[in-house]
């Protein structure tokens, strides 16, 4: 990490042209990753650094309430965080994850400036290399080939994978184990507020990652994504283990949703189709409009799944409570 002296004599007054430099960076507005529209944004790695210098300057205004906030605020002034978080239960501790934050963007920041200002290869590269940032939408036409639709394809035999749901620990416990990272519906999580695990962990190891927070509109529900990991873990026969990060009430309703599925007569293909097919046997309410209608009680995936498009389960609801026990780990 350089000296106070070195950054504002050095990488504060480059980090300032590069900023003004927006204009010429941006002679058009940046597309954004909008929810239900595949889409993809290329940018050169200096017109990252020129966003995230943006960020950090805050001169951009606050984002509407279906993006992420895209500024330093929270980070230079910690405010008391919200009951919701996962930030440091301390003043003290919420100082330091701030503290640590700024660390490692300010390290960034001071690569960035001596890379352009040396001579050689560093500087072209960040005009020459590009990032992309994709939004992937799920195309259902592709779920309605023989193989996957649930109409007697290889799919409608495939097992359900086995999954154990953590209230507690992280991601990287499961030594060798595929790692996929969706824990907000925010791009970024609170990267640039309280939040300090998995998600924020990502974006500042990485800090290209905040331009995410700018451009992508929110994704979509907790559970739901849940249910699409559990589906494409089931596909390619992969075991898997899911962290709640300490919110024991999700955990729960969870496992007892795996509970309820494995004890069903529900394929994988089958639970995949009704997922899309309005149509659906006892289907009076699409899953999309079922959300829409009770976005404002914060609706349960997994409660319309099982109520709307399950058939009957074998077992009583005492034995499904009880087998979801043995599926939930806390430890």
């Amino acid at each position: 990490m350089e000296d106070a002296t070195t950054f504002f004599t050095v990488t504060l007054p480059y980090m300032v042209s590069t900023a003004l430099a927006l204009p010429l960076l941006f002679p058009s507005p940046v597309p954004l990753l909008t929810r239900q529209v595949p889409s993809s944004v290329t940018l050169t790695k200096r017109q990252v650094a020129c966003l995230i210098i943006h960020a950090f300057l805050c001169t951009f205004t606050a984002a509407n309430t279906s993006f992420n906030h895209f500024h330093f605020f929270d980070v230079f002034a910690p405010s008391a965080p919200p009951d919701w978080s996962n930030a440091a239960a301390t003043d003290q501790d919420e100082d330091t994850t701030a503290v640590q934050k700024l660390v490692t963007v300010l390290h960034y920041f001071s690569r960035f400036t001596t890379d352009n200002l040396s001579s050689g290869d560093n500087t072209n590269r960040y005009d020459q290399q590009v990032i992309t940032y994709s939004r992937h939408v799920l195309d259902t036409t592709l779920w309605t080939d023989g193989g996957m639709a649930g109409g007697g394809g290889w799919a409608d035999t495939l097992p359900w994978t086995s999954v154990h749901v953590h209230a507690n620990g992280a991601i990287e416990d499961d030594v060798g184990a595929v790692q996929v990272d969706f824990a907000n519906k925010f791009a970024g999580g609170g990267v640039l507020g309280h939040g300090c695990v998995q998600e924020e962990i990502r974006f500042l190891v990485n800090p290209e990652c905040l331009v995410a927070c700018l451009l992508t509109e929110v994704l979509g529900d907790v559970e739901l994504k849940f249910v699409v990991q559990w589906l494409a873990a089931s596909a390619q026969h992969r075991p898997l283990h899911y962290y709640t990060f300490g919110n024991s009430d999700l955990a729960t309703r969870l496992a007892q949703f795996v509970q309820t599925v494995t004890t069903s007569t529900l394929s994988v293909a089958q639970l995949r189709a009704r997922l899309l097919d309005n149509n659906a046997p006892n289907c009076t309410l699409s899953l999309a409009e079922y959300m829409r209608q009770h976005r404002r009680h914060r609706p349960s995936v997994c409660a319309y799944i099982t109520s709307t498009l399950l058939p009957h389960t074998r077992h009583s609801p005492s034995t499904v409570s009880q087998a979801a026990a043995d599926i939930q780990s806390t430890d």
